[in-house]
């Protein structure tokens, strides 16, 4: 019943990606990611979903500018099983000169709803955006932050920051939420291979 208390459980989420890129001359590229989530909302309540991502970016110096689709997929599986919410999404980035061991990357990004946010969200086309920095050292030790604004979206706003260590072709990121309605003190963390 809607307001009883069942129980203490902890959710968490589940995510695997498998992603690829290719260059389209000097200054293009286009990538897509293919995608599997899996959340445990709470004890004998799961979801799962397919989807997919598709970008193309322009690079030129220290700008990289970006368009695509985001969450192109399936339904999520459970009963009543409402569409992804999938997004558009325009974002830029630029990495500024800082000697020859450091490097400055400042990033934005801004996104909107067109699939699927009538259920999720309760608005037709709520927008959202995020602007960020990263420091890297020796693009081996990276340090980050950012912030995640909902002008009435699915994911609400938040502060986050993090860090990540890149060695060979294995990295390993970390992320922690503050100042979320709904994620304060969550913690991700991300393992990625690159070939």
């Amino acid at each position: 019943p809607v307001g009883q208390v069942v129980g203490i459980f902890r959710p968490y989420s589940l995510q695997v990606t498998l992603g690829g890129a290719m260059k389209l001359g000097k200054f293009f590229s286009t990538g897509m990611n293919l995608r599997y989530t899996r959340e445990d909302v709470f004890k004998g309540f799961a979801t799962n979903a397919v989807s997919g991502d598709l970008f193309a970016s322009f690079h030129k110096g220290g700008l990289t500018a970006t368009a695509g689709a985001r969450d192109i997929g399936h339904t999520v599986a459970y009963d009543g099983s409402p569409a992804i919410p999938s997004r558009a999404s325009l974002g830029a980035g630029y990495v500024l000169p800082a000697g020859k061991d450091f490097s400055i990357s400042l990033l934005c990004d801004l996104e909107t709803y067109v699939m699927g946010a009538a259920e999720a969200c309760g608005s037709k086309f709520p927008v959202e955006g995020s602007a960020g920095g990263e420091v890297g050292f020796r693009e081996m030790i990276f340090l980050r932050a950012g912030y995640h604004w909902s002008g009435g979206g699915c994911v609400p706003s938040y502060l986050s920051a993090g860090g990540g260590v890149s060695l060979s072709h294995v990295r390993l990121d970390f992320c922690y939420v503050a100042w979320s309605p709904t994620a304060a003190g969550s913690f991700s963390f991300g393992l990625a291979f690159s070939f």
